[in-house]
This record gives C-alpha cells, structure tokens and sequence, in this order.
C-alpha cells in the first residue's frame, strides 16, 4: 500500500509524522461502495515539530485539526462499524466522536485499526492524509 509522504512504518503501525493518531478523534466515516474509497474524518492530535502545528486552543493540551484518512480501492472490508447504531461521545460544546484511532498497523498486505472498540481489517491500495 502506498502511504503518504507524511507517513512512515513503525514495525508494523502506520504512523504520521508530528501526529498522534491514538489521540485522534474519529468524528465520522464514509465507505463509498461505487468508488471503494473509505474516508475517516478526524480530529487530528498535532504536536511539535510538525509543519501543521499551531498554538493549542484555550481548554486543549496540543493542536487539534480536523482532517480525512483516505483509502483507495479497499477490499475484503471486515468489521466496519455503522455509526450510526454507536452512541458517541458528547463534549461540553455539543461536538460528537466515536472514540480513537488504536492500533493502526499494516502487515501482509492488511491494513487493521480499532474503531469503536471493533476490529477493522481490510487492505487499500492507497493512504491519503489531508486537513481540511
């Protein structure tokens, strides 16, 4: 799978430089049967020395950006939570998420992460990082 220039190989996990993905917030996700692309929306968890980091909000410890995690052309999807039968969490200004990114690793072609506390495997040719 090709990955974005911003990304590199730990062992086994994916990881973006300067971005925390274990404190990213899955605020929402689209898997687009017709084009095979599943899109993650994210609040991103930015750190220094990242080119996207910025002075953190009152009321946060890092930088939050909102963001996608794009995979192309994914196949022998498994395990795709429906977020619409999870309850979310609810922060004090009324902003929703579904928890975060864990254990986000490729090995053998399979790309598994945890959403919702649910196992998602399937493989992609393709991962694109973009902030909105």
């Amino acid at each position: 799978m090709k990955i974005p220039e911003t990304a590199f190989l730990e062992q086994d996990f994916i990881r973006l430089k300067g971005i925390d993905l274990e404190d990213s917030w899955l605020v929402g996700l689209e898997m687009d049967w017709e084009t095979q692309r599943l899109t993650l929306f994210l609040d991103f968890s930015i750190w220094q020395p990242s080119e996207f980091y910025e002075k953190p909000k009152p009321g946060e410890w890092t930088c939050y950006k909102r963001g996608v995690l794009v995979f192309t052309n994914v196949r022998e999807l498994i395990g795709l939570p429906d977020l619409a039968n999870i309850n979310p969490s609810v922060d004090p200004d009324g902003s929703m998420d579904w928890g975060n990114l864990e254990d986000f690793r490729i090995k053998n072609d399979w790309i598994s992460m945890e959403l919702c506390d649910l196992e998602v495997r399937f493989k992609a040719d393709e991962m694109i990082f973009r902030l909105e």
